[in-house]
């Protein structure tokens, strides 16, 4: 899924003249000074001028609010050089991105209202996770020790409160909540202990004994983002809400791996290690989400320097995955032909915005491994011929380590 948002990313950017638009940022660290908001004092006189002119781009925001941001953009890149301001920090100060950002913040307010009315706890821990401020944070914690939803527990993991504020939830406890769960286990690996090679090992124990499936909640997450109020109407509001969305999106950590591959790697010599990353690796194979299957066919190639007899077991998933990954690679191609049938010039982000929010829905459906196989049934296309031009410009199989020069 980190695969198809990230196109999706890219695409609304380069599909829109202005495609320097800043995405905006949701979701930062535990600190007051982090929470609070800078106010620009102005002249009367220039102030007056930029509420005018505000006025008339909320207006009429796919007409003459896309041409005047456009040519404030494009006056910044001409006047940037060496004495220049730099660019992103007067883009900042313009009238269109304050007018977004504006937006943005209406919509967030929104869809937290909306959230707390529902009442249930993945709403309102969702509710406390958009929200700015220590009291978000110490509510999210709270609720946090008060569930036994694991969502819940992710969502305060990702949202802790400054040091001494508050009593922060445990990544220990997401692993007691849901033992069936890799990612739970996984989480133990970033609490302080995490690095010892005692801890990696239990980890890696526990994973190969407890573990069924992997779930980062990315795609729940999604799910219930997107089952939020949405404008339908092209204009300021929708380009804000859709861009919100990345960002939001965009903002979910991504899953460390690395200390379980770094144990599978270095550890092979130690009772029981080959076993349990073999059984981790295969429990991993199952799941539909390219990041896992890249996890588990990372650990196969470990396994498989000692156990060289599973390699026909794994070639065949090597080239599935091959093939795969280097259909994935055209992801962004694909994104932005949807976008922008043909040879079309678009005037502004509008034009695109019915689509990019059909392409939203569908990335929270189905998971990038889904989706990309879906895809490749729809297209017909030759899996072999995918793996072999994967390995001939990788110059290896997945199978085998990548070489140090």
């Amino acid at each position: 899924m980190a695969t198809e948002n990230a196109a999706l990313g890219a695409a609304v950017r380069a599909a829109s003249i202005a495609a320097v638009t800043p995405v905006p940022f949701i979701a930062t660290p535990a600190s007051a000074a982090s929470d609070a908001a800078v106010v620009t004092q102005r002249p009367p006189s220039e102030a007056g001028e930029r509420a005018v002119m505000a006025q008339r781009m909320k207006s009429d925001w796919c007409g003459f609010g896309t041409a005047e941001r456009r040519r404030f953009l494009q006056a910044a890149a001409n006047a940037s050089g060496a004495l220049d301001p730099d660019p992103f920090l007067t883009l900042s100060d313009s009238v269109g991105t304050e007018l977004l950002a504006e937006a943005s913040n209406e919509a967030v307010q929104r869809w937290i209202g909306v959230l707390m009315q529902r009442g249930d706890p993945r709403s309102q821990a969702l509710a406390d996770y958009l929200s700015i401020g220590d009291e978000a944070r110490t509510r999210l914690q709270r609720r946090a020790h008060n569930s036994a939803d694991p969502m819940v527990t992710v969502l305060a993991l990702l949202r802790p409160c400054a040091v001494g504020a508050c009593v922060n939830v445990e990544a220990s406890q997401w692993s007691r909540l849901e033992p069936a769960n890799l990612q739970a286990w996984l989480a133990l690996e970033k609490e302080p202990t995490g690095s010892s090679h005692n801890q990696q090992g239990y980890v890696l124990e526990r994973a190969a004994s407890e573990a069924r499936y992997s779930r980062s909640y990315l795609q729940e997450f999604q799910a219930l983002l997107h089952s939020l109020p949405q404008t339908e109407a092209p204009g300021l509001q929708a380009q804000a809400e859709a861009e919100l969305d990345i960002g939001i999106v965009a903002a979910w950590p991504i899953r460390s791996s690395r200390p379980l591959q770094d144990t599978c790697r270095g550890s092979l010599t130690e009772t029981g290690v080959v076993e349990r990353c073999a059984t981790v690796a295969d429990m991993l194979w199952q799941q539909v989400d390219l990041m896992d299957r890249g996890l588990a066919i990372a650990l196969a190639r470990a396994v498989l320097s000692v156990r060289p007899g599973l390699r026909a077991q794994w070639e065949v998933r090597a080239r599935e995955y091959e093939a795969v990954s280097q259909w994935t690679q055209g992801a962004l191609a694909r994104v932005l032909r949807r976008l922008i049938p043909g040879d079309e010039v678009l005037a502004s982000r509008c034009d695109v915005l019915p689509e990019l929010r059909r392409m939203q829905r569908e990335a929270a459906a189905r998971s990038d491994w889904e989706r990309a196989r879906l895809e490749m049934r729809e297209a017909d296309v030759n899996e072999a011929a995918l793996s072999a031009l994967w390995r001939q410009r990788a110059g290896r199989s997945v199978l085998e380590a990548q070489s140090r020069r």
